[in-house]
């Protein structure tokens, strides 16, 4: 995982809002320069435009931010293959890029198997002694991740 760069996610909603200005603006509705005429609701403020602009910007500017921190934590919680061997006890293994430990037979990718195997999440699992625990993926926290993204996408509002 990389470091996370937190000047290059300011500009990048840096620049997110550059492209978000009044174009006009009058007492009850907004045009930004991105195209969209923005309706405040007059229960707001006294400038029910100017209310609605800013929840417009604030959309914008988490459009880049969230995605980038929910993008972080994910790489901590990646998918693995869990492998038992006599020798090396409990091993992860990344899964395979071309057909993802899917069962299918011998295959140009160099996998072969009769059933698919599973995945869990590296980071919440236990591979630690005989009392191991395996969480499967996507966990809890990648699945978190992906509730975030959706409402800040504005998905099941």
């Amino acid at each position: 995982m990389s470091d996370f760069d937190v000047q290059q996610v300011r500009e990048a909603a840096a620049d997110v809002l550059s492209v978000h200005r009044w174009k006009s603006m009058g007492v009850a509705s907004v045009e930004c320069e991105c195209g969209e005429i923005l309706y405040g609701n007059d229960r707001m403020t006294q400038f029910p435009a100017d209310e609605a602009f800013r929840k417009h910007l604030a959309d914008a500017a988490m459009a880049v931010i969230v995605p980038a921190v929910t993008a972080q934590i994910r790489a901590l919680h990646k998918a693995v293959h869990l492998t038992f061997s006599w020798k090396d006890g409990i091993r992860a293994e990344e899964p395979c890029e071309v057909c993802g430990g899917k069962a299918g037979g011998d295959r140009e990718c160099g996998c072969w198997g009769d059933v698919d195997r599973d995945l869990y999440c590296l980071s919440c699992s236990d591979l630690s002694g005989h009392t191991s625990h395996h969480a499967v993926y996507p966990c809890p926290t990648v699945l978190l991740c992906d509730q975030i993204d959706a409402a800040v996408r504005g998905e099941g509002q």
